[in-house]
């Protein structure tokens, strides 16, 4: 019997319950928001975008946006605690073929916020096949080698390489260089050299890879000539500075020259020449002058 009158008990006060439920579940909705109200703000900072789904074969030849900067709504205990690492961003190419698309970014946040809008919210993707082509490595120079020095024909380690990229950048290719500085060598030469792809116009081609990126250039460069000798450059000073006055160095620019003339004379010179009389007479103050040097007839 009392179970009965419980139930009618209830079906006679259902309206009244509901509506007390209401009114209890409106009151604690608005407790809640004014403890911990629901804000909407942008994350500090953007969020990485991660590509997947590039078919085999494929290459992304266009530069598009590596992050999205995302404006997010959740309640302010959640945001003490958010932060870019919670939001998951993804742009999927599954399917796609060559050519231009303009790609949906997926956005996943896992914890309890909202998305309110992502800049960018989609990128452009442009899409090519992949060739590859053989190459030799051509050997170049620039500058001069110190005077009386010859070389031989510089020679590339490897001496063939792969190309890599896009099929359209890898066709422009015309061969691939390695240029070497000979300014001033005055012996064989051994150094690794970046390699660089360029057109028919000798314009670099971007876009492509070089494997391996690197050579290892050997230039052997000859003996001196016969007739040519380094010596050093000894100031021949006359003369003394004013009374109170001393000289507290000497500076030769060049220190060292080259000279060239008839072997025999050149084999028995000493290895310095001295300068045409520096007069030093009365200075008071630093000379800067240039002179001759008593080099021997030849």
């Amino acid at each position: 019997m009392a179970l009965k009158s419980l139930l009618r008990w209830l079906r006679s006060n259902l309206t009244s319950l509901t509506l007390a439920l209401l009114v209890g579940l409106t009151v604690w909705i608005v407790a809640s928001q004014e403890q911990n109200p629901v804000q909407e703000d942008e994350l500090p900072s953007a969020v990485a975008i991660t590509v997947k789904g590039l078919e085999p074969g494929l290459l992304i030849t266009n530069d598009y946006p590596q992050a999205t900067s995302l404006r997010l709504r959740a309640q302010r205990d959640i945001w003490l605690s958010l932060s870019p690492e919670d939001v998951l961003v993804t742009a999927d190419l599954t399917g796609l073929g060559p050519g231009q698309h303009q790609v949906p970014l997926a956005i996943h946040i896992v914890t309890q916020a909202g998305l309110v809008s992502a800049n960018p919210s989609n990128i452009q993707i442009n899409l090519e096949e992949g060739r590859q082509r053989e190459f030799p490595v051509h050997t170049s120079t620039t500058g001069q080698l110190a005077i009386c020095y010859s070389h031989d024909d510089p020679v590339s380690d490897p001496g063939r390489v792969i190309i890599r990229g896009p099929r359209s950048a890898v066709e422009l290719v015309n061969k691939v260089q390695a240029v070497v500085s000979l300014d001033g060598l005055k012996e064989s030469l051994s150094t690794k050299v970046p390699l660089v792809a360029v057109d028919a116009d000798g314009n670099t081609v971007s876009q492509v890879t070089i494997e391996p990126a690197e050579a290892q250039v050997n230039v052997p460069v000859d003996a001196q000539d016969a007739g040519c000798r380094d010596i050093a450059i000894v100031v021949n000073k006359s003369g003394q500075p004013a009374t109170g006055y001393s000289v507290t160095g000497v500076t030769v620019t060049p220190a060292v020259i080259t000279v060239r003339g008839d072997p025999g004379i050149v084999s028995t010179m000493q290895p310095y020449v001295y300068t045409q009389p520096v007069n030093l007479t009365g200075l008071t103050d630093s000379l800067f002058t240039e002179v001759t040097l008593d080099l021997p007839a030849g």
